[in-house]
């Protein structure tokens, strides 16, 4: 989707595609962080349990606590991306309503035909 918003950013420049554009930079950002923040509470848990099976328990306590608020950081991250996806796509719903809103403004209805005969 990146590569089609530049390509027609490149032949027809509408401030509406850098808005676009910039979304996506963002939305891309916080993916890339939930995902490095998600994958190191699973790391952490991972680590947790070696912890105990070595038999320390107060360091995979720490670790395993470690785990849980980096996971929870990233479904927060999580929602947080969701919010914004969906708030694009309720932009481009928003463009096709009002598109077809024109569309049907400028159509003459059939009471517009009868009182042309």
């Amino acid at each position: 989707m990146i590569r089609k918003l530049h390509a027609d950013h490149q032949q027809t420049q509408h401030p509406h595609y850098l808005g676009e554009i910039e979304n996506l930079r963002k939305r891309v950002n916080l993916i890339r962080d939930m995902q490095t923040i998600g994958t190191g509470s699973l790391l952490c848990c991972t680590l947790s349990m070696g912890l105990l099976f070595f038999g320390w328990v107060l360091a995979a306590q720490i670790m395993f606590s470690l785990s849980l608020v980096m996971m929870a950081a990233s479904l927060t991250i999580s929602i947080i991306e969701i919010r914004m996806s969906v708030g694009a796509l309720d932009l481009h719903l928003a463009d096709l309503k009002s598109a077809r809103d024109e569309i049907s403004r400028s159509k003459p209805t059939s009471a517009d035909d009868s009182n042309a005969d």
